[in-house]
């Protein structure tokens, strides 16, 4: 139930930020960080601190993708972002789960 909910927490979160809606994603360096500042954003307005961001990217078919994972207390938390190049940031997609 705890990846469900973190889960519907970051679309709601990728959902209720308008004020990027219309950022356009060109590169997997952009999603990167993209997903970087938006996993971040995630955990503080849960009065969470992640730390020591990892992140590998690529581009395969058009498909840019992000698997990277952040430190919080003494678990590692994957954080996966998706988006086709090119595409509004509102049509990115992410998931937050704990490495088992």
């Amino acid at each position: 139930m705890k990846f469900l909910f973190t889960t519907l927490v970051v679309f709601f979160a990728v959902e209720s930020t308008a004020h990027e809606r219309d950022i356009t994603i060109e590169s997997a360096t952009d999603l990167r960080d993209w997903c970087e500042a938006s996993s971040h954003d995630l955990y503080v307005g849960q009065g969470i601190a992640p730390y020591n961001w990892s992140a590998s990217y690529w581009e395969k078919d058009g498909i840019l993708n992000v698997k990277g994972s952040w430190r919080i207390d003494d678990k590692e938390v994957i954080v996966e972002c998706q988006i086709a190049q090119g595409a509004e940031v509102r049509n990115a997609v992410m998931s937050v789960h704990e490495r088992k």
